[in-house]
């Protein structure tokens, strides 16, 4: 399993006022009709349907504004998602979504998503050390591969259902439609005692993301709280 995990014990109080450094790379537009998409997990039995009920999405639904930099005194995690090209001279990109820890039992609200190509100019360990820097995130899990997407289904699913995410409202940028769209079409299917996300061939890196920034939230310990 392809799944490796950067933390940070304290925060960088020298965090730079965008979602990356300019000076670690750029963040182009999304061309529509790029080739890139997630390879197919093994066949499995079961039955599949939809992961997230119209109750469920809109459960997803914030009212906080996406943030384009940290804000003072708040605690971050973000999740990388690798999705490499399934044509011959498609892009390899990495998928960020960046999340405000939750603190009082309240929801873990994702409050920005960006995209980037990996390559030669810029590499993911590059990628991985801007979010870090410029968030100071607590954790930053990485997912590159397929394998690796067994087994989030069930914490977005459970999530969604009991309000424990909330996603900024809807800005009408590239990358809230394109995650929107990925919900919309989720797929999970049950079979074997697993419940795992069923996507073929289809883009789900905000999904999935999603999910890993989940897990991440559920291992990192609430702040401590100290006595007056």
């Amino acid at each position: 399993m392809a799944v490796t995990t950067q933390r940070r014990e304290q925060r960088d109080e020298s965090l730079q006022p965008a979602l990356f450094g300019a000076d670690v790379l750029s963040l182009p537009a999304r061309r529509m009709d790029e080739p890139r998409g997630p390879r197919p997990l093994p066949e499995e039995g079961g039955r599949s349907g939809r992961l997230f009920s119209l109750t469920q999405r809109r459960n997803m639904q914030g009212d906080h504004e996406r943030q384009s930099a940290p804000e003072p005194g708040r605690r971050y995690a973000a999740s990388i998602v690798v999705s490499r090209p399934s044509a011959p001279g498609g892009a390899t990109t990495a998928t960020v979504t960046i999340g405000e820890l939750p603190s009082d039992g309240g929801p873990l609200l994702v409050v920005a998503h960006a995209r980037t190509p990996v390559d030669g100019r810029t590499s993911l360990a590059g990628v991985v050390a801007a979010v870090e820097r410029t968030w100071g995130c607590l954790a930053v899990p990485v997912i590159d591969g397929p394998e690796a997407r067994y087994g989030l289904a069930e914490a977005l699913r459970t999530a969604a259902a009991n309000g424990g995410v909330h996603v900024y409202r809807q800005d009408h940028s590239q990358e809230r439609h394109d995650f929107e769209a990925q919900v919309v079409g989720a797929r999970a299917r049950t079979g074997g005692g697993r419940f795992t996300l069923d996507h073929g061939s289809q883009d789900d890196a905000y999904v999935v993301g999603l999910g890993l920034l989940l897990r991440a939230a559920e291992r990192i310990a609430p702040p401590v709280r100290r006595a007056a």
